[in-house]
């Protein structure tokens, strides 16, 4: 009988051993799988980007149209796709943009554009020419914490319907950005920074 109360000791206590080492192993799996969480989401902060759109029509102290993107994260954005909506319609070239707001003015853009083009070939700087100056808007990297001037128009009284067309037409226009961070996640925002994950830009 004594043997018995001695076997049946050790059994508890292998037993007890055995739930101990699986409680540790359990616990430093949990411990383990919260640490790389953490630096997953500091990893994340770190990487992603939030833009922006912005537009106004002075800068230093000179009337001048601009909209540009500002990315107000910490990490690089990958800009995979701009979309311009101007009642209801959506252009991903600003040249089809401009042709939907300001079709009135399209004739003055063009002339605009005409004289700048060769004002260029002339060799003259595009500040002398006071040159509508336009930059890609897709597939481009722009770093956190900077800005990316899309559209540049400075004020020209030759071409003042064009000018005052385009002004106008911005407080209407709402603006698309899909991004993805260099982790390869993708996201869409829209004016103010708002955003929401999306699977691909590619759609």
């Amino acid at each position: 009988m004594p043997n018995n109360k001695k076997s049946f000791s050790l059994q508890n206590l292998n037993l007890i051993i055995a739930l101990c080492a699986i409680l540790i192993s359990v616990a430093s799996f949990y411990a383990t799988y919260l640490q790389a969480n953490a630096a997953h989401k500091q990893v994340k902060a770190m990487t992603l980007p939030l833009l922006q759109f912005e537009h106004h029509n002075v800068e230093k102290d000179e009337h001048k149209l601009v909209f540009k993107l500002k990315n107000a994260g910490m990490g690089p954005a990958v800009v995979k796709k701009v979309t311009f909506i101007y009642n209801n319609i959506e252009s991903t070239s600003l040249s089809k943009y401009i042709k939907t707001c300001c079709e009135n003015e399209v004739q003055e853009y063009q002339q605009y554009h005409k004289r700048l083009a060769e004002m260029i070939a002339q060799g003259k700087p595009l500040a002398e020419a006071k040159g509508f100056g336009t930059n890609p808007i897709s597939n481009f990297i722009l770093p956190g914490q900077s800005d990316y001037d899309m559209l540049i128009f400075p004020i020209d009284t030759e071409y003042a319907n064009f000018w005052n067309a385009l002004d106008n037409a911005r407080f209407y226009t709402k603006v698309r950005v899909c991004y993805c961070s260099l982790l390869d996640e993708c996201y869409i925002s829209e004016n103010a920074g708002d955003y929401k994950p999306v699977e691909s830009c590619s759609e």
